[in-house]
């Protein structure tokens, strides 16, 4: 006869008290559906394991960009409701702005129970894309992205962007931003770029995320080119 895998809830998932005549939530099934809501997020198996702990700055700037991460995790229960309630980490490729954007969401959704979803720019804006004809799949799809508890835009505009991008961005951002609704983003454009490319989703990045906008430049700051070098 095969044995149950957990011995406090006989694979129930509820641990019932005598004293107090009630039931709570083993830990086992909480670990369950931590995990289920980390994968809900769309983030990959891989990349659901990356955090904090595993990121080791290798200059002071990349340190203060952590920094800035960090910072917006502890206070984001302080913020989550003001305006300036966003992040971004801004700059060129290599420096760990994916990383620490994911350390983001497990801390989100694995310890504050925080619905996160993670848009992988070029992946969303094709399958937007794709679907634009289509009224009920289109809709369907943006609406996880506006009505997000949290959004997490991974590399913004990343190779390039079309009129068509920018105004499905654009409804995105602005249904989020109209709401309160919290972003975190990367890009490898500064702000000044992204005001550039669009003024109205560069402005609005800008205010929502005024106090947890870090950018970052310099190929010293890059960990693929750190790497080349140590091996020289």
């Amino acid at each position: 006869m095969e044995s149950t895998k957990c011995i406090l809830c006989n694979d129930t998932g509820w641990i019932f008290n005598k004293e107090k005549n009630s039931y709570s939530q083993c830990d086992c099934s909480k670990s369950k559906i931590t995990i289920e809501q980390l994968a809900a997020t769309g983030l990959g198996s891989t990349a659901i394991k990356k955090s904090f702990k595993d990121f080791e700055p290798w200059n002071p700037q990349v340190k203060k960009m952590k920094d800035t991460a960090t910072n917006y995790c502890v206070s984001f229960s302080r913020i989550k409701e003001q305006r300036n309630n966003s992040l971004a980490l801004l700059g060129d490729s290599g420096v760990g702005k994916t990383h620490l954007l994911v350390a983001l969401i497990n801390n989100f959704v694995s310890k504050k129970n925080i619905k996160v979803v993670y848009m992988s720019y070029i992946d969303a804006i094709t399958e937007l894309k794709q679907n634009v004809l289509n009224g009920e799949v289109y809709q369907r799809i943006i609406k996880k992205y506006k009505n997000a508890e949290i959004l997490a835009v991974d590399d913004l505009f990343k190779n390039g962007y079309t009129e068509s991008d920018l105004r499905i961005m654009s409804e995105i951002v602005n249904h989020r931003y109209i709401n309160n609704l919290p972003m975190m983003f990367s890009s490898e454009y500064q702000l000044k770029e992204l005001i550039d490319i669009d003024k109205a989703i560069g402005g609005r990045i800008k205010e929502m995320s005024q106090n947890y906008l870090y950018e970052i430049t310099g190929v010293e700051n890059n960990y693929r080119m750190k790497k080349s070098d140590d091996h020289k």
